[in-house]
């Protein structure tokens, strides 16, 4: 069984907190919701760490790519989805080992899935150890998390 994961999702639009926060509940996911950058500050306070988060960019305090930089430093090396409405946006500067950009639509639960099932791989002791005896790494290990 694959490990549970403590998740914060942080959107701005109600309705897609609450099916995000549905979708991933029913995987057995722990899930915290925010919906304001205080929010995420006060969750991540009272409780983190996470295992990964699920952030809309276009929250109301992010009004510009220099305030989601310095919120992603202040996140530190916890995975992030960037969720967002935009495909115009240029995320790819924050293109990392860490970070993803998903693209809100009707395929984007699927993909923030298939994410989660990489972080799984290298959150599960188990996993992450047969990994490493199959597939000898090659630079920074969390390259692979994000990037497929």
């Amino acid at each position: 069984m694959k490990t549970a994961l403590k998740i914060l999702v942080a959107e701005r639009n109600r309705h897609v907190r609450e099916f995000l926060r549905r979708e991933l509940f029913a995987d057995y996911h722990e899930v915290i919701l925010a919906s304001r950058v205080a929010d995420i500050h006060q969750a991540m306070r009272y409780h983190g760490p996470f295992d990964l988060i699920v952030l809309d960019p276009d929250l109301p305090e992010l009004e510009s790519l220099f305030l989601i930089r310095k919120l992603l430093h202040q996140i530190n090396d916890t995975p992030v989805i960037l969720h967002t409405c935009s495909s115009s946006a240029d995320y790819s500067v924050f293109s990392g080992p860490r970070v993803s950009v998903v693209e809100k639509n009707g395929d984007s639960i699927e993909r923030i899935q298939r994410i989660i099932t990489i972080i799984q791989a290298w959150t599960d002791p188990v996993g992450h150890l047969e990994h490493q005896q199959h597939n000898k790494p090659t630079g920074h290990q969390g390259d692979e998390r994000t990037n497929h």
